[in-house]
């Protein structure tokens, strides 16, 4: 049978494949998705299903037959393909797609939506790369990968901590979701993004979500039966998470990020106030030791700004009563209203993209009212030089067309406006930048408590560009290495929490610098607490 709607799980090992694809599989509705495509040494690779299905895979032999077979096998009786592919799986899928006659001048992903009829991708991704790795270290070492619900593990070896080797696959999990959110922001099909953390969570509505996903009209009458499998987690991975995370903080200057290494070279060589930037660093909560190896001799060793350093601890609790879950399921998100909006695929945050959010002329008519109202922009925190631009606020002048405006952006997220800040404009001439910050307010400090005691921490954020900036002025996402630049009436979206209500330190971002011309934005800030309802239409 050759379906009428195909799915591949994109995902990595240890990131709850096998849990999403038993629960599809046992509706027997949703294909059969299975690794089709492995080519591990063991098992139901590739080869091995080859040989059991008489199909040879020896140059110069074309791959149509298996791929035929593997659309008969993994597809159910109402004509739905599903298959679950790791990031080294696909690393070379699509090469051997190349043999099929017609295929070989095709880009990779016209390639895959030839192979697999209307193809659509569901992105599993697992948040936290830490715990990811220790999973996958501790089920190489006792070769217990999973367990069904009801039964203990067997002959499990009892695993032993090894630093290097975990690092080593958490950088190796973090490079393989990069690589997924390369692939899949190039291509121009249907994407749904899941989290392991929310299918644990919650493991029967993320099976319903999905199925949604498919245009299965007949999910919402399934039973959904409870997972097969249970979780591998165990004391070990409790015990080991403060030693490794201790370590990484001392000891692994290797640690700061390229693009944090980079902005610290490039503001020393300028000349920048070495004290400026160790307390950038230490507020973005690098530890000394790995400070000390990125600013070299420029380190300023008997600086206060150390002596009042204490070790970084966990954020406190996110404040009770908030709904977290639907602050990540907004109806730009779950809905997909809005239109010209795309999801900036990538495992670290919730981003969006929307072109044209305003007309020409809304944002010209806004540059006119922000123009004669600039005051120099300010920070809560930062030294001076920080922030290099100008302020409208927006908010504060009698004017229809800014309320309007601001409605206009409340109702894009579908949060009520008592749970925001008011509209405020930024201008940025040539030279001018906002280095790299959050959005959000560090719970526990100060800053916290002189401005998130009233209406709790920022959620999203919405900024949009009003005008082509000749050139410079890209907003990057330094942890992403994301940078979009400005395109008059696009906005930008961003949630600043994680789903548990925890500040994300990967919405970090920068405003940066003008080369020519100017840049003028307007940015609205959500915030988690206000009177009433948050929501609209959820």
């Amino acid at each position: 049978m050759r379906p009428r709607l195909s799915y591949i799980i994109c995902t990595s090992p240890r990131s709850g494949s096998w849990l999403l694809a038993d629960g599809l599989e046992s509706t027997g509705v949703a294909g059969n998705p299975k690794e089709w495509f492995s080519i591990e040494e063991t098992g139901d690779n590739e080869e091995n299903l080859a040989k059991r299905w008489g199909i040879s895979l020896a140059p110069p032999a074309t791959y149509e037959p298996y791929i035929g077979k593997v659309l008969e096998e993994g597809t159910t009786g109402n004509g739905i393909f599903g298959m679950k592919c790791m990031s080294g799986q696909f690393a070379v899928l699509p090469e051997k797609l190349k043999t099929i006659a017609g295929y070989s001048n095709l880009p990779v992903p016209e390639r895959m939506a030839r192979a697999f009829p209307n193809l659509h991708y569901i992105r599993l991704i697992r948040r936290d790369k830490i715990r990811q790795a220790i999973s996958y270290y501790r089920a190489r070492q006792t070769d217990v990968w999973h367990i069904e619900s009801g039964l203990p593990a067997e002959h499990a070896l009892e695993p032993t901590y090894d630093f290097e080797k975990i690092a080593g696959l958490e950088n190796t999990f973090v490079t393989q979701d990069r690589n997924w959110e390369e692939y899949l922001g190039s291509c121009q099909r249907p994407l749904f993004i899941l989290t392991y953390e929310e299918l644990s969570k919650d493991y029967e509505n993320s099976i319903r979500r999905v199925l949604a996903y498919l245009h299965l009209k007949e999910a919402s009458h399934l039973t959904i039966q409870p997972p097969r499998y249970k979780k591998l987690a165990d004391a070990s991975v409790d015990k080991w998470m403060p030693l490794y995370m201790e370590y990484k903080r001392n000891h692994a200057g290797i640690f700061m990020d390229k693009s944090w290494l980079a902005w610290t070279e490039e503001n020393l060589r300028r000349g920048c106030n070495p004290e400026e930037i160790l307390g950038i660093l230490l507020k973005n909560n690098f530890a000394p030791a790995v400070i000390r190896q990125a600013m070299g001799d420029q380190f300023p060793a008997h600086s206060a700004l150390l002596q009042a350093h204490a070790p970084r601890q966990l954020p406190p609790p996110a404040p009770a009563g908030v709904d977290y879950k639907s602050l990540c399921e907004i109806p730009l998100l779950r809905l997909g209203r809005m239109k010209g909006a795309g999801y900036v695929a990538n495992p670290k945050m919730q981003l969006f993209t929307i072109d044209h959010f305003l007309a020409p002329e809304e944002c010209d008519r806004l540059i006119e009212i922000i123009n004669p109202n600039l005051r120099p922009s300010t920070v809560t925190v930062y030294a001076e030089g920080f922030r290099t631009s100008a302020t409208c606020d927006l908010c504060l002048l009698p004017d229809p067309f800014v309320a309007e405006i601001d409605r206009k952006i409340a109702a894009a997220l579908g949060i009520r406006l008592p749970y925001s800040e008011g509209i405020q404009a930024q201008k940025y001439e040539a030279g001018e930048e906002f280095k790299p910050h959050t959005d959000y307010f560090e719970p526990g400090t100060k800053e916290y408590a002189d401005h998130a005691a009233q209406k709790g921490n920022r959620t999203w954020t919405l900024m949009v560009y009003l005008n082509d900036t000749l050139k410079g002025g890209g907003t990057r996402f330094v942890n992403l290495n994301r940078t979009f630049y400005p395109k008059k009436g696009m906005a930008v979206a961003w949630n600043n929490l994680y789903a548990d209500g925890r500040p994300n330190p990967d919405t970090r971002h920068w405003g940066m610098p003008v080369e020519e011309g100017a840049k003028i934005i307007i940015t609205k800030w959500f915030r988690e607490k206000g009177p009433g309802p948050m929501f609209e239409g959820i």
